[in-house]
Parts: structure tokens; C-alpha cells; sequence
């Protein structure tokens, strides 16, 4: 993984809408494997649409439908292993880079992040 460099100036805000375009753009990027209805994981949709609505991030009837892969499954799961370690909600640009990132970042370097934004 090449090394990123993390300023606070980079992170710019991004709108519910904007976010959900990314987010269903890269899920369809990443989308080569579906998750069958007899998976044992929670379905990779009921997961992310639980995960917005506690986090207020999106209006979901907005939403049709988002794809199923491996990696957003693992992807959420940090997600929300994160969020319950931290104990708050994770802002709309944040998440929008983690979207974009993810793969890149190890657990420390998200960890970072989420200081960097939450302790202003």
C-alpha cells in the first residue's frame, strides 16, 4: 500500500447526495461477487442502510439498490467496529474518504483520522 498523507485541508465536505453517488459507484466498481440469500453474513445492504440511518448520513428511500460484495462487507464491518470502539458518529467527509480509500488505509491510520476530526 503506498503511503498517504493525511491533512486536515484535504477533507472537503461532501453533500448526502454526492456521497450516495460515490458510494453506489463504488460498490458497483467492487461488485463481482454477490452475496447469496443464504450467506451466513447479514446482507451487505441491510448492514449499510442500518449504518446510514443510525449515522444520519442519508435520506434512504433515495437509495435503490446497492450491490453486494465481499469487500463491503469487510469494508462495513470496520465500519462498525470503529464506531463502537470510538464511541461517535463518523462524519460525512470522512466516510467519504474511507469509501474511496479504504484498501489503503490500515486500522491505525483510519484510527487516526477519526482523532483528527473528532478532537476540534
Amino acid at each position: 500500500h503506498q503511503e498517504m498523507k493525511l491533512h486536515k485541508k484535504e477533507f472537503n465536505p461532501i453533500s448526502n447526495t454526492e456521497m450516495l453517488k460515490i458510494l453506489i459507484t463504488k460498490n458497483k466498481q467492487l461488485s463481482q461477487k454477490e452475496i447469496s440469500e443464504t450467506n451466513d453474513e447479514v446482507k451487505f445492504e441491510q448492514r449499510l442502510f442500518t449504518y446510514l440511518k443510525n449515522n444520519s448520513f442519508a435520506d434512504l428511500s433515495k437509495i435503490d439498490k446497492i450491490e453486494a460484495s465481499i469487500d463491503n462487507i469487510n469494508y462495513i464491518s470496520k465500519l462498525e467496529k470503529l464506531q463502537i470502539k470510538n464511541q461517535h458518529p463518523i462524519n460525512e467527509c470522512l466516510l467519504y474518504n474511507l469509501l474511496v480509500n479504504y484498501t489503503a488505509f490500515s486500522d491505525q491510520q483510519i484510527e487516526d483520522m477519526l482523532n483528527i476530526f473528532t478532537n476540534e
